[in-house]
C-alpha cells in the first residue's frame, strides 16, 4: 500500500464522516437524475446514496482505529438499507 493510497483512504473516510446525515445515516445527493428518456423513472433532488459502499469503507476504518464514533457512523449508514 502506498502513501497515496493511505491518503486517499483517510480523505474519503473524513468526507464520509463529515457529510453523513446524522438522523438518517444517508449521504444525500443534491442533483436530480433522469434515466432513459422513454421511461418516467427519475430520482429527485436530495436522494440517499452509497450506504453499502460507505459502510464498507467505515468498517475498514473502524478495524484500524477502534474509534466508537466510527462504529456509530457504520450503524447509521446501514439504517436505510
Amino acid at each position: 500500500q502506498t502513501l497515496y493510497d493511505q491518503q486517499a483512504f483517510y480523505s474519503a473516510t473524513r468526507w464520509l464522516l463529515n457529510n453523513q446525515d446524522l438522523q438518517t445515516g444517508c449521504w444525500f445527493i443534491h442533483v436530480q437524475r433522469n434515466y432513459a428518456h422513454h421511461t418516467h423513472y427519475h430520482l429527485r433532488n436530495s436522494w440517499c446514496s452509497a450506504m453499502a459502499q460507505a459502510a464498507s469503507l467505515l468498517v475498514r476504518l473502524y478495524s484500524l482505529t477502534n474509534n466508537k464514533e466510527h462504529l456509530l457512523a457504520i450503524r447509521r449508514a446501514i439504517q436505510p438499507l
